[in-house]
């Protein structure tokens, strides 16, 4: 199936996106020409190439089975250079118009005054900048994961989306001779209306509820998506700034350093406002309307009457988005063909009810967790582990749905069951009043890495129904150090279940080396795993006796099934499955860790392959946007570039140590985003606390010493035995670098060389932190482990200094 129309509405979209700053006046018609000459050239290019090979193809008789996936992108690409080129023919209909006319003459393009404000309102502008855009980030990013399945990638994608965008934003505010101020502010107020509005649209034409998107697809999603907020939010920051200085009210570090603090209150006030207090949408509301209200007041000039009438417009806005839950709007344009009756978010996911005819369907994050006819995977999820004791009585069940699993363990006749699941929203939705009296079901709210590395309690079965490891949250659940937590709660003989994926007819090289490091780890801490594909590949471990002959089992237990029974299931072909499996596990493949989590690389590698034909252009895209920004940047913010990539790479370090640490990172991530935004502004606004002539060096020597500090202490903190210890350890390690980062901000915005210019240096920030988001959470971290990653960071420093030493112009 090709594209026609969607193809046609996403380029349309995005020349109106376009069309619309160039007329608002945020870069010149030259500009806007090369933009879209640009992407003319680029679809006219694959469309030609792919065409030519097509056509040799047919000739020669090539057969491969690349043709089909080039075959389908030249007729993709074609679709999308057609729309440009009856865009860019519609550009040149006056000159065909007039083609023998003499005198015609281009419009100039006319700057406009810069309103002027204030010292406070400097202060105020700068300050909400953060806030609005700090908070659209995360109440954002939020919905894109939920909606592209939230993997490592993905999540480092949306991080490099919205600072390349930003950081595109900044290099044009310098080219611009825009500078009202009243115009830029309210454009950017109604900029984050423009992305959600993208991001429903774009979904309903590309994506179906539940759906995973592909890699490639997820990355032009969140660029479409988050352009018109990061653009204009980069541009409007630049030109703020830009402006204070040149009034002599603020230096571009204090500027700097007061929209930081502004990102800092708009951290903690959502990860505040969204621990169950209000719902997504309804803080992004919030947020739009009170920016907009400062806006009126600083830049539009109302008596008094008018200006009681706004805010008690506003007032009424804000009570109606607070009193009329508006999340139940928004999640029936996303979830369509769903009737939806409710939906809550919590601090770890959204919850939604709904009707999809007569049946009841519960989702959690964009995909269905309950309904009525489940009984293949709650079957699955728990009989192959039962099976393989012969008197289980105590279990544990970590997540899942209870209502459905916690009913097939009781055929078992167990005495107590444990339920662990961290979101309490999930629990409150397990009726425990149809549980016999004889039996015992305990529901644990807390984190189940932490819940078992703390029991003191035993089972006989730990069954585990999470997702595969597609984060790096996740992959904590499938490392050689949870297996062996795992294990010192397991009495004699004890059984342990797990699902890292699903099952296939066919096991190409990137799932076999998922699998085989999976296997591997577990055959580290248990003497025996089989595997058993059912539509979920299970790996079942003990140190005692177990079988695949599932039939037999239920047979002699007297187990009634609907569909893990012999009615649909034969022993000699689970076996035979089982041993094709253990055919392809390599033995030689490493051991998955904490501080080496390559499971989670090798399941970003296999969910790529799932579409081969959109790996290359995935490719190319991340290329285009995160490298070749390096060959832009001036020589002279390189330092920039690489202290702030470095940054952005050891906060995502910083995150997944925390993990380890404290279990999970839910309301621990807005503090040390925090704790890292205090660093950034307190640098910028502090005066030199280095009174030496090349401030520039020290500050990458120090940037340098202390990456190979932690290099040595790092995973040595991991292993603590004090949990506060270890996160304030980790905490007081991030605020350090973002210091001295926040630092360099101010040494090389108010040097007196021609590198710095706010807008170059910012947009060095911000380029290389999209670069450091992507390759450190994406790459470096699974395959270099933690400590590799920090000698690759110390290695962006040493490149950064060196470039400091050369390039002094500042």
């Amino acid at each position: 199936m090709y594209h026609v129309i969607s193809t046609g509405i996403a380029v349309t979209i995005l020349y109106l996106i376009c069309y619309f700053f160039y007329r608002a006046g945020f870069f010149g018609l030259a500009d806007h020409r090369k933009i879209w000459n640009i992407i003319l050239a680029i679809t006219f290019i694959v469309t030609a190439v792919a065409g030519l090979i097509l056509a040799l193809k047919v000739t020669y008789k090539w057969q491969n089975t690349f043709f089909t996936a080039l075959l389908k992108w030249h007729v993709e690409t074609g679709i999308a250079f057609s729309f440009s080129g009856i865009i860019h023919l519609a550009w040149h209909y006056a000159y065909f118009r007039d083609i023998f006319k003499v005198n015609s003459r281009a419009k100039e393009y006319s700057e406009t005054a810069s309103d002027g404000l204030f010292s406070k309102q400097f202060a105020v502008n700068l300050f909400f900048i953060g806030y609005l855009s700090s908070s659209v980030q995360i109440l954002l990013m939020r919905e894109m994961l939920n909606l592209s399945g939230g993997y490592e990638l993905i999540t480092g994608t949306f991080l490099a989306s919205w600072l390349i965008s930003s950081a595109a934003g900044s290099f044009y505010a310098g080219r611009s001779k825009i500078n009202d101020l009243k115009k830029l502010n309210t454009f950017f107020a109604i900029s984050p209306l423009l992305s959600l509005a993208l991001m429903i649209i774009i979904s309903r034409l590309y994506l179906n509820p539940g759906e995973t998107p592909t890699f490639f697809a997820s990355i032009l999603f969140t660029l479409l998506v988050l352009f018109p907020i990061c653009f204009l939010s980069g541009f409007v920051f630049i030109k703020v700034l830009t402006a204070a200085k040149n009034s002599n009210i603020y230096s571009s570090g204090k500027s700097f350093s007061i929209e930081t603090t502004g990102g800092i209150a708009a951290g903690l006030s959502v990860t505040l406002l969204s621990s169950g207090i209000l719902n997504t949408y309804q803080i992004l509301l919030l947020s739009i309307v009170i920016y907009s209200l400062f806006v009126v007041f600083a830049y539009y000039r109302f008596n008094f009457r008018v200006k009681f009438i706004t805010v008690s417009t506003a007032i009424i806005l804000i009570l109606i988005f607070i009193w009329i839950n508006p999340d139940r709007f928004f999640r029936q344009l996303l979830l369509r063909g769903i009737k939806v009756e409710n939906t809550k978010d919590t601090p770890y996911g959204n919850i939604t009810a709904g009707k999809y005819g007569q049946e009841k369907y519960m989702y959690y994050n964009q995909r269905v967790i309950r309904w009525r006819y489940d009984e293949i995977e709650r079957e699955e999820n728990i009989h192959y582990a039962m099976l393989q004791h012969k008197n289980p009585e105590a279990v544990l069940l970590v997540s899942g749905d209870p209502a459905s699993n916690i009913k097939e363990i009781m055929k078992y006749g167990v005495k107590k069951i444990y339920f662990v699941e961290r979101d309490p929203e999930l629990i409150k939705t397990f009726a425990s009043e149809n549980i016999p009296g004889d039996i015992t079901v305990e529901t644990v709210n807390t984190d189940a890495y932490t819940f078992i590395r703390r029991t003191d309690k035993k089972f006989d079965i730990i069954i585990m129904v999470l997702p595969p490891p597609s984060t790096l949250l996740l992959n904590r659940y499938y490392t050689k150090d949870f297996f062996e937590n795992v294990k010192s709660k397991l009495n004699d003989g004890g059984i342990f279940s797990c699902s890292p994926g699903s099952a296939e007819n066919y096991y190409n090289y990137q799932s076999a080396s998922l699998y085989s490091v999976i296997y591997n780890t577990l055959a580290s801490v248990f003497k025996n795993i089989i595997p058993i594909a059912g539509n979920k590949l299970f790996f079942i471990a003990s140190d005692g006796h177990l079988s695949t002959e599932i039939c037999m089992l239920l047979e002699n237990k007297g187990i009634k099934n609907i569909y893990v029974s012999k009615d649909y299931l034969n022993d000699d072909l689970i076996k035979l499955k089982s041993d094709e499996i253990l055919s392809v596990i390599d033995h030689s493949a490493k051991v998955n860790t904490i501080s080496r989590p390559v499971a989670c690389f090798h399941f970003q590698s296999y969910n790529l392959t799932k579409d081969l034909g959109k790996i290359l252009p995935s490719i190319v895209i991340m290329v285009i946007l995160f490298v070749l920004p390096v060959f832009i940047i001036k020589p002279g913010n390189f330092p920039m570039y690489g202290a702030a990539a470095s940054l952005a790479g050891y906060e995502i370090l910083t995150l997944m140590a925390i993990q380890s640490v404290a279990g999970n990172i839910y309301h621990l991530t807005g503090l040390v985003i925090a704790v890292i935004m205090a660093g950034l502004s307190l640098g910028a606004w502090a005066e030199s606390l280095l009174r030496v002539k090349n401030q520039k060096l020290v500050i990458m020597c120090i940037l340098l010493l202390f990456y190979l500090f932690t290099f040595i202490i790092f995973n040595k903190i991991i292993v603590l035995n004090s949990i506060f210890a270890g996160i304030l350890l980790f905490l007081v390690l991030s605020f350090i670098p973002s210091f001295f980062t926040g630092s360099l901000f101010k040494v090389m915005t108010e040097g007196k060389g021609e590198n710095s210019g706010p807008s170059g240096v910012y947009g060095s920030d911000l380029a290389g932190s999209s670069l450091g988001f992507i390759a450190i959470s994406g790459i470096t971290i699974p395959l270099a482990g933690t400590a590799g990653t920090l000698l690759i960071i110390s290695a962006l420093i040493l490149i950064g200094l060196i470039f400091a030493m050369f390039c002094r112009k500042l």
